[in-house]
């Protein structure tokens, strides 16, 4: 009897104890006391949890069950373990409103452009907007570890200083050293060829070094581009790009225990300090982690600026994204052998904790694949790797578990979704696990790869040796979850056993299929990405000045909205360059689209006939600190289907361009006539390019000389007209019809009745 009342006083508690943690984390701009205490009821569950599989829950049936019983534990503790940490970094951040100001002697600052064969294009848009940097004592360097002629006269002409060393000796490490060696500024500002900084990047950075122990000042990366989980599975309105949760939440959170480290671009560091500790260090492929933990190591601070102060470039493909983790998996590896941050001295012990499990985290692999491949143990072999009853998994798992994700997800602030993790982990597990192998027994060997950047695809492209361990997991997950439906067939009922290891296996099997699906490449003809503002701005015609927003922005041309009202082909765009005035490009408009009852949005093309409106542009695009976020937060709810449903995602297509004209619903009389006949129907949408029109019958040839008749508003106009298609209608046949040419009386007419009268058609069709 004592028992069955512990048992339930256990129960009431533990679910109780999910309700206040629920109940504290979902609060509308709760108190961060609150949050906190959720932390510690999730912390308290889930030791709970894990001391009930410790004691009561491993098989030791026989020697095989035994050791894939303790092998899940240890996965299990590792999750465990990183969910600690997670709520160490999440717990309170410092508060960094304000830079301080420079001070009155400013130090001098070397800017410093690290460049290994990127395309020219994306180098000119980070010298030139370093140049023009708001801050005196600077000095710009072109670290060019290729050696090329065009980025020699690229650096004369911005009036940068260009330097490329005799050899390539410690890679990216070794060419910022040659750097070091070849300047004398008081500090560094290291970026990479695709990290543009903003205008305010010194202003708003340099002020921190007033503290002589500060040798470090890290600020965010943010991009301008989509990752290849957000491109690939067209998520990029969905989710937010990987790295968000890294630079919005644990970088704040290892700030507050002196622990945020050089992130290997858009960075300050002080140039004696550095000298200390013997510059860049080139022992392992992530020059910037090992670094870091040096400087920390002889008592300095760092300084993390949680800031959007300059935009880069993520990975373009989901090949570039697996050598650019492959890459970090490597070094931190190497970094635990070579300096183990639990043992170097120095450090205080939250930096040793924080350290270690930088690294630690690279290490998720293996976990991550015995959690995958667990149910199958059960399904296809027949092997328990826990031995739980139903109600007593319910009354563990469940809680910890439910408890932990919505605490997880009010931390994240919408920056990652605890169910999107898995999918991110799983698409690298298969290859990372033998790089992290190899570095841990071989830490020196391994050579430094540089993440392409300015890739292009004309044609969409299935990497499929890329997926290859996801379709091995994958395909086993199926062939578990349909060999564990066979008794069904049978008529018999599954077991209990059986239905858990079924969900347990479908819900990886999704995992799975996200990173099968990332592997899809989609086409990336664009050579400039765009940048989302909200910029004013005016389109000028005819002397005309139309009042636009600028809502995207690239080097080759803008997406902007106006009022509904006629845009002629070609127009001068005038725009607001903060700190520089007012710039005016020529343009042409290829693309109109109806938004809503009273604007337009308009597509429009550059050319760019000199170097200065080129400038005005790329100043336009990143010269103000304000950050255009094209991602709106989700809910615990939203995340899970969106988890659930993004691998389908892959088969759909992605949106065409804008038209050239916008479309009008308009229900006007018209008439097809041409030399044998007339065939009389109604529009149902009208733009200044053509009509769709319903007719009772269809012309079986396109016969010569065809005119339109339109009946607008009392009277006709009748225009040269050429048909494009034909489609079945319920109401009969629908017509694609262009107009060929309109007498300037009767575009003004049609423009006229258009634009006054205007509703936004609902269908989307191409002329």
């Amino acid at each position: 009897m004592t028992g069955e009342l512990l048992r339930t006083v256990d129960i009431v508690i533990s679910w109780l104890a999910v309700l206040l943690g629920v109940g504290f984390s979902v609060i509308p701009r709760a108190p961060l006391r609150c949050r906190q205490i959720a932390v510690l009821l999730s912390i308290g569950l889930a030791l709970r949890y894990i001391l009930w599989r410790a004691v009561f829950t491993l098989n030791q049936a026989t020697v095989l069950e035994a050791v894939l019983s303790y092998t899940l534990l240890l996965a299990e503790v590792y999750g465990l373990s990183y969910l600690l940490v997670f709520y160490m970094q999440s717990w309170s951040r410092p508060d960094r409103a304000e830079s301080p100001p420079v001070p009155e002697r400013t130090p001098s600052v070397d800017v410093f452009i690290t460049v290994c064969s990127e395309p020219i294009e994306i180098l000119f848009r980070t010298a030139f907007c370093c140049t023009r940097l708001d801050y005196p004592s600077k000095r710009v360097y072109i670290l060019d570890d290729d050696g090329r002629q065009e980025v020699r006269e690229l650096a004369a002409r911005l009036g940068c200083t260009y330097l490329h060393r005799p050899n390539r000796l410690g890679a990216k490490a070794g060419n910022l050293n040659y750097g070091l060696a070849h300047s004398s500024g008081d500090l560094v500002a290291c970026f990479d060829v695709d990290h543009v900084p903003v205008n305010s990047f010194l202003r708003e950075t340099v002020g921190y070094f007033r503290d002589p122990k500060v040798a470090l000042v890290q600020t965010p990366h943010t991009f301008i581009n989509p990752d290849p989980f957000q491109r690939n599975l067209l998520l990029s309105r969905h989710i937010v790009n990987e790295q968000d949760l890294f630079f919005h939440i644990a970088m704040p959170g290892r700030d507050r225990w002196n622990a945020a480290f050089f992130c290997g671009s858009a960075a300050v560091l002080r140039r004696s300090a550095l000298v200390e500790v013997g510059g860049f260090r080139t022992e392992t492929v992530t020059e910037d982690l090992h670094t870091s933990v040096h400087l920390h190591s002889r008592g300095y601070r760092s300084v993390y600026v949680d800031r959007p102060l300059s935009r880069g470039l993520a990975p373009e493909s989901f090949a570039g994204y697996l050598s650019q983790r492959l890459r970090w998996a490597r070094g931190a590896v190497q970094g635990l052998r070579l300096d183990n941050p639990l043992l170097l001295p120095g450090l205080t012990w939250r930096q040793r904790v924080l350290y270690f499990f930088a690294v630690y985290y690279f290490l998720f692999p293996l976990p991550r694949l015995i959690y995958t491949v667990a149910p199958l143990w059960f399904l296809l072999l027949g092997l328990k790797p826990l031995v739980a009853d139903i109600p007593d998994l319910v009354n563990y798992f469940i809680p910890q578990f439910l408890l932990a994700v919505v605490v997880f997800d009010a931390f994240a602030a919408g920056h990652r979704s605890s169910f999107v993790s898995n999918a991110y982990e799983l698409a690298l597990s298969g290859w990372q696990l033998p790089v992290i192998v190899h570095a841990f027994f071989f830490p020196r060997r391994g050579q430094f790869t540089v993440t392409p950047k300015g890739e292009t695809r004309m044609a969409s492209r299935f990497r499929w040796v890329l997926a290859l361990p996801s379709l091995v997991l994958g395909s086993l997950l199926v062939c578990g979850i349909l060999w564990g439906l066979v008794p069904l067939i049978f008529g018999q009922w599954l077991s209990s056993y059986t239905v858990v290891n079924l969900l347990w296996a479908a819900f990886h099997a999704i995992t799975c299929a996200w990173a099968i699906a990332v592997a899809y490449e989609r086409p990336q003809r664009r050579e400039a990405h765009r940048v989302l503002v909200s910029l004013p701005a005016h389109l000028e015609a005819g002397g005309d000045a139309i009042a636009a927003t600028i809502t995207e922005l690239s080097e080759t041309g803008s997406l902007v909205k106006t009022p509904q009202v006629p845009i002629p082909d070609l127009v001068e765009l005038t725009l607001e360059v903060p700190l520089h005035g007012t710039r005016t490009v020529p343009a042409r408009v290829v693309g109109r689209e109806i938004l809503g009852s009273h604007e337009l949005k308009v597509r429009l093309a550059f050319d760019l006939p000199s170097l200065p409106h080129r400038e005005a542009v790329i100043l336009a695009m990143y010269a103000h600190p304000e950050f255009v976020a094209g991602v709106s937060r989700q809910g615990m709810g939203r995340n899970l289907l969106t988890f659930l449903c993004a691998p389908l995602r892959v088969f759909l297509l992605e949106r065409a361009f804008l038209r050239r004209h916008p479309r009008f619903i308009k229900h006007w009389p018209c008439v097809l006539t041409w030399d044998e006949g007339e065939l009389s129907g109604l529009t149902r949408d009208v733009s200044e390019a053509g009509v769709r029109a319903v007719f009772r019958r269809r012309l079986r040839t396109y016969p010569p000389g065809i005119q339109l008749q339109l009946k607008v508003n009392g009277g006709e106009i009748t225009v040269p007209a050429s048909i494009r298609y034909w489609r079945k209608s319920l109401r009969g046949w629908t017509a694609g019809i262009a107009i060929e040419k309109y007498l300037p009386q009767d575009l003004d007419r049609v423009r006229e009745e258009l634009y006054g009268l205007a509703r936004p058609s609902p269908e989307v069709a191409s002329v």
